[in-house]
């Protein structure tokens, strides 16, 4: 059929198609150039990691992580900063004229015990309160592919020009550090981005990338109650006003505002974490705190359920003729929402080094991570998944009463370095060349 309209849609898409095509050739032989790179440099690449993983430091108290970062960079000849933020670290190479690119990491590690039986897994304890740290949500990888890239960008200068801003940011964990470093002048004292890229290992398979365009992630905000009573005897409650009754209430009913209130089809959980009151069995205390966390996409969903936690709480306490309780919300951080044009430009990249089958796009995780902090200041960015795990393995997990793979935070997280850390080194460096090289021109 030869109708002009359909012609010309015939034409545009063939446009577009050529268009997408000629940003993936021109990445093409890029690949294979940056892959080569990556692997002759892995040995570096697995004896820092290793050594990163061994020797992890909590939120704020990243020293000995950040101070061997910043050898490395300075060795690849990066200007470089110090103490942003409390402990961040800011790298800078200049190439000429071009976009300015951030490429960020994260440095802490979380207060728990490693259980996964590495030769190289941490022992490693805070110094204030002798808890154990471990890497348990795979930023020692973060770290590992950061400085791949950062080393493969400067041994391919001749194919790009703009600014390179590598951060090496504290604090993710507790959702500060992000909002530190933004403080303490980071787009001020330094190149402001055009663009921004962060990575996260993730339970998929080694070798393959995920990503999407909008929400990737969760807004974040914590809920701390105290529910005020008056104490008493257990055998005489009605002498006394029991807030342990009162919070059980609160438990059970907020979760009505979730089931009942928000929109089936949006995301949104609240969860409580922890229940503190009272002594021993037989005393009812003057109160009980409680403390959870609030998840959501949306900021519609978000203001629906920090209000029905403020009534639920209220009128919990009122039912039972009990003081208003103290309600705080404690904002955390706001959902990653990835830049559309960015993500397909990627894509295209993606899709062309890794194949169609190990670059594809996937749902949004429910957990929360302050990069969004940067994109909100007007920054496109991009935060995409690698993963860690044997093919294998995967796939078992994935079959009805197959044996789960370990998830971020759990003590057994370990991931398979190679060729994890390869396949993060070479996504970024791609995501990076495409905005900053003969591809973005």
């Amino acid at each position: 059929m030869n109708h002009p309209v359909v012609a010309r849609l015939a034409a545009a898409v063939s446009l577009s198609l050529l268009s997408l095509a000629a940003v993936a050739q021109t990445a093409a032989p890029l690949k294979t150039e940056v892959a080569t790179r990556v692997n002759a440099m892995y040995p570096w690449l697995d004896a820092t990691y290793k050594d990163l993983h061994a020797h992890p430091e909590i939120a704020f108290q990243e020293t000995r992580t950040a101070a061997r970062l910043v050898v490395e960079m300075r060795k690849l000849g990066f200007t470089v900063t110090e103490h942003v933020g409390q402990t961040g670290v800011v790298a800078v190479l200049k190439n000429g004229a071009g976009p300015t690119v951030l490429v960020r990491t994260e440095l802490d590690g979380l207060p728990m015990e490693e259980k996964s039986g590495l030769p190289y897994a941490s022992r490693a304890r805070t110094k204030a309160d002798d808890n154990f740290v471990t890497h348990s949500c795979g930023h020692d990888v973060h770290m590992a592919s950061w400085l791949g890239t950062a080393r493969t960008l400067t041994e391919l200068k001749s194919q790009w020009h703009g600014t390179l801003v590598f951060i090496a940011q504290p604090a993710e964990e507790v959702v500060r550090g992000a909002k530190a470093m933004l403080a303490d002048g980071l787009f001020t004292r330094f190149p402001k981005p055009d663009y921004a890229f962060a990575l996260h290992s993730w339970p998929l398979a080694y070798g393959t990338v995920g990503y999407n365009s909008g929400p990737v992630s969760s807004n974040s905000d914590a809920l701390e109650i105290q529910f005020k009573g008056r104490g008493g005897h257990g055998s005489a409650p009605d002498k006394a006003l029991d807030p342990i009754a009162i919070a059980a209430r609160f438990v059970v009913d907020v979760q009505t505002v979730v089931s009942r209130e928000k929109d089936p089809k949006e995301f949104g959980v609240v969860t409580i974490g922890a229940i503190q009151g009272g002594t021993v069995g037989n005393i009812i205390p003057d109160n009980v705190q409680v403390r959870g966390t609030i998840r959501s996409y949306s900021p519609e969903v978000r203001a629906k359920l920090l209000d029905g936690i403020r009534r639920v709480a209220n009128a919990s306490a009122a039912m039972a003729g009990a003081p208003a309780p103290d309600v705080q919300i404690i904002p955390g951080g706001a959902a990653i929402v990835n830049n559309e044009e960015l993500v397909r430009r990627t894509e295209a990249v993606f899709k062309d080094a890794f194949g169609a089958d190990k670059a594809q796009r996937m749902p949004a995780m429910t957990a929360s991570e302050d990069f969004s902090a940067y994109a909100d200041e007007g920054i496109p960015s991009m935060f995409f998944f690698t993963g860690v795990y044997a093919p294998e393995a995967v796939a078992e997990a994935a079959r009805p009463g197959g044996k789960p793979v370990a998830f971020n935070h759990s003590p057994f997280y370990a991931p398979v370095p190679e060729p994890s850390i390869k396949t993060a080194a070479q996504a970024m460096t791609l995501a990076v060349l495409n905005v900053m090289g003969s591809a973005a021109r």
